[in-house]
């Protein structure tokens, strides 16, 4: 579970018990543009879940996926969402291993959350 707290007009400190990060608005949007906006975060919690299912997988089979990249943007919002992510596969890794880290990339948690038919109930609780 993750709580947020308002520190500033739009910076948000994130925490889960053990770690924490913040978020913040563009000085364009009013905020302070001291950390990443949601929507960032939201593509860095794929980029990283992409890169760590891969690395797991790589590190099972005996080789690394050594300076692959992913790089996630969302393109596109609304009915139909759009969220490209792109992989820089390390050149060391021959044709095959990309072709199973490209089907692993798929089978990442956070892609397969994103992927799926998501409902966000709301709880208010009154004090």
């Amino acid at each position: 579970m993750i709580e947020g707290t308002l520190d500033l007009p739009f910076k948000i400190t994130l925490g889960d018990g053990e770690h924490i990060i913040h978020s913040d608005l563009s000085l364009k949007e009013g905020g302070s543009n001291e950390a990443m906006t949601p929507h960032r975060l939201l593509e860095a919690s794929l980029s990283a879940c992409t890169l760590m299912t891969m690395q797991i997988v790589a590190k099972h089979k005996n080789y690394s996926i050594g300076n692959t990249t992913v790089c996630v943007t969302v393109q596109s919002e609304g009915p139909q969402t759009i969220i490209k992510r792109t992989i820089t596969f390390d050149p060391s890794l021959n044709d095959e291993q990309k072709e199973k880290m490209t089907v692993i990339a798929n089978k990442c948690p956070v892609h397969r959350i994103l992927m799926s038919d998501v409902q966000i109930p709301t709880e208010v609780i009154h004090d």
